[in-house]
């Protein structure tokens, strides 16, 4: 038996996508992979071609990269036998109580429906690894999107039962949103506390390095207090001293030896910096700013929800207004309204979509960045900016 190398790769708003390798015969697999360009590359820098993918479940953000990725390395998809017919690209169907070997290292397979009616979770006992998809997250579990509470209890059971050195492999990052929910539930638990303060520190950017000067700024220069979002400035010795031949683009950037860097951001009480967005994307409605990220993240905790990108568009009487650009899951159904609704059990009225708009994709490049300008165009077309 061997041991994998594991390698963990940010994708989209909040997923992951893991590259497995096993070094004795050099086969790697990539697990549930969003897109294809950021497995490629993440590959590519580590000198690995990608031989097979595995695949939870059938849900776009886990699958999204299968044929791109099939196509370009000729890999051998493998996933859950009750969802064969949902999983793009599948070549070989698995469940629970088989194995299968990634070369010389074996997944036992699991059946955890819950999350979906097919979800599996490969577990590589000689590695530690579990895999396990939208079943189990740190602090939570996933929606019973397609089954039931039963059945989630169920499979949380199965893989409870593991070794206690198991090493969990999630698929998305929704520690923080989980941490926030479990206080609600034990306010008192000082465990539980003491586990938020140190996810939410890890969260941050950290502080400033002895020398290095920071402020948060509001849009008229003034310094804004702790957990209020404004615009992060730097100053010091290790900070840039301006653009290579573009005077006017570094008057812009350094005012009064402050740099200002283009990131929203806030500091907490501690001065720990937590990066928020990026300024130039903030929306401006009614006189109040609204960050994209936050309101993000309060509508992809809907479970019709693939992918999704919020953008302020013209509005006559506010300004701009709060939009959202939404990807549905395969077989998901969900209107306009059911969403606004669920945004604003997460965030203040003015800051939920006014309007939402249904799409087959979201513009990227090649790294799986969100091309907001793309889908800004549109709307600001023959207005001589792009501001109300």
């Amino acid at each position: 038996m061997a041991a994998l190398i594991i390698r963990q790769i940010p994708a989209r708003q909040d997923n992951y996508i893991y590259l497995a390798h096993e070094p004795e015969t050099g086969l790697t697999a990539v697990v549930d992979p969003a897109d294809a360009a950021p497995a490629l590359e993440a590959a590519q820098s580590e000198g690995w071609k990608i031989s097979h993918i595995l695949n939870t479940h059938h849900h776009g953000d886990h699958t999204g990269g299968n044929l791109e990725i099939k196509q370009a390395t000729g890999c051998t998809i493998v996933g859950p036998r009750a969802d064969h017919d949902r999983i793009p690209g599948i070549d070989i169907d698995v469940g629970d109580g088989d194995t299968y070997a990634l070369g010389k290292a074996v997944a036992r397979v699991f059946d955890v429906p819950g999350h979906t009616r097919g979800h599996i979770a490969f577990w590589f006992g000689d590695s530690k690894a579990l895999f396990c998809g939208d079943t189990l997250f740190i602090m939570g579990c996933g929606r019973t999107f397609e089954g039931t509470a039963a059945q989630m209890w169920n499979s949380l059971s199965k893989l409870k039962a593991l070794p206690p050195e198991t090493q969990v492999y999630c698929a998305h990052e929704y520690t923080q949103s989980n941490a926030r929910f479990a206080v609600t539930v034990e306010p008192d638990n000082k465990d539980l506390l003491a586990r938020v303060e140190k996810v939410n520190a890890m969260r941050s950017a950290g502080k400033p390095l002895p020398g290095v000067s920071l402020r948060i700024v509001g849009g008229e220069g003034q310094d804004l207090p702790p957990g209020e979002v404004g615009e992060i400035v730097l100053r010091g010795p290790v900070v840039m001293a301006g653009y290579w031949n573009l005077p006017d683009a570094t008057a812009k950037a350094i005012i009064d030896g402050w740099f200002y860097t283009g990131d929203a951001g806030y500091t907490d009480t501690d001065g720990y910096l937590y990066v928020h967005d990026r300024v130039k994307d903030m929306i401006v409605t009614g006189g109040e700013n609204v960050y994209p990220a936050e309101v993000e993240s309060a509508l992809f905790g809907h479970p019709a929800i693939a992918d999704v990108a919020v953008i302020g568009v013209p509005d006559e009487r506010w300004g701009e207004a709060v939009k959202a650009v939404v990807v549905l899951k395969p077989g998901a159904a969900a209107t306009a309204d059911d969403l606004i609704a669920h945004a604003r059990q997460g965030v203040a009225g003015f800051k939920c979509p006014k309007t939402v708009d249904f799409v087959d994709v979201l513009p990227r490049n090649p790294s799986g960045k969100l091309l907001k300008r793309e889908l800004r165009a549109p709307y600001w077309e023959n207005r001589k900016r792009s501001v109300n």
